[in-house]
């Protein structure tokens, strides 16, 4: 099984919304938490965006603009500036099996969850 930090960048062609839903999860704990554990830090000062599929970018446009913190996280970590072009995707990728779709930001970007 391969590390949390490595699920960004690896092939997600046979990801499930089960694993797209994980991932959605690990990028909210390194973003909610980031100011007060350096190594949540670290890994957002990591992230290659341009190794990145485009529902990896479009999970964390959608989680860092639900939690109005895009500007403040750009600003902060530059390498995450590529977010600003970020597009909606073409189709919809599902987070969870039976979706609410409650979350307007992950509409936004057609993610369901």
């Amino acid at each position: 099984m391969i590390s949390p930090c490595q699920w960004p960048y690896v092939d997600q062609s046979s990801w499930q919304p089960r694993d797209f839903g994980q991932l959605n999860a690990y990028f909210n704990r390194i973003f909610l938490y980031e100011e007060t554990d350096e190594i949540k830090s670290n890994a957002v000062k990591a992230l290659d965006l341009t190794r990145m599929s485009d529902i990896t970018k479009a999970i964390i446009y959608a989680n860092l603009t639900y939690y109005e913190i895009l500007d403040k996280m750009i600003q902060k970590y530059p390498n995450l500036e590529e977010l600003y072009s970020v597009k909606p995707l073409e189709k919809p990728v599902y987070l969870t099996p039976e979706p609410y779709n409650i979350f307007q930001s992950y509409r936004d970007m057609n993610l369901m969850l």
